[in-house]
């Protein structure tokens, strides 16, 4: 759950993506830790894909689906996308005690079976870096109001 303003409701963790993006772009260091770890990311366009592809088709093949890439990407993976998209992003390793950014083992997620996804016509189109990159310039142009401190 989001604010009106951009910014996560309290209680709730926002995703490491927007950590690392918006620190970046604010010229905020930030300490990562559990480089690691990964969980299985989608880009929100192709949710809305997916599911437009899903509602649209003549008959699904079946009731449930993993709408997602089935594909694990670590912090590490993230982090090195970020710093390169936004150059000056003061990102570094640090312990789990100092981190501003943490994944721990109880984050790691397997990828998810997108198998009946594929069989129903559809795949994920965008990559890691084509997302981050997508975002990283709707920060830029649209969502300066995300980047206010």
């Amino acid at each position: 759950m989001v604010h009106g303003n951009g910014r996560p409701a309290p209680g709730l963790r926002p995703s490491s993506i927007f950590q690392l993006v918006t620190a970046a772009l604010r010229g905020v260091p930030v300490g990562i830790s559990g480089m690691g770890i990964g969980r299985d990311w989608i880009y929100s366009e192709d949710i809305a894909a997916g599911v437009t592809h899903l509602a649209t088709i003549d008959r699904l093949p079946y009731d449930l689906f993993n709408l997602s890439t089935g594909t694990a990407v670590t912090l590490k993976d993230i982090a090195d996308v970020v710093k390169r998209l936004v150059p000056e992003a003061a990102i570094q390793e640090v312990r789990s005690h100092r981190a501003d950014v943490a994944l721990s083992r109880r984050d790691a997620r397997s990828p998810l079976d997108v198998t009946r996804l594929r069989e129903a016509g559809f795949t994920a189109a965008t990559g890691l870096e084509d997302g981050v990159a997508r975002y990283v310039e709707w920060l830029r142009t649209e969502g300066t109001f995300v980047l206010r401190p």
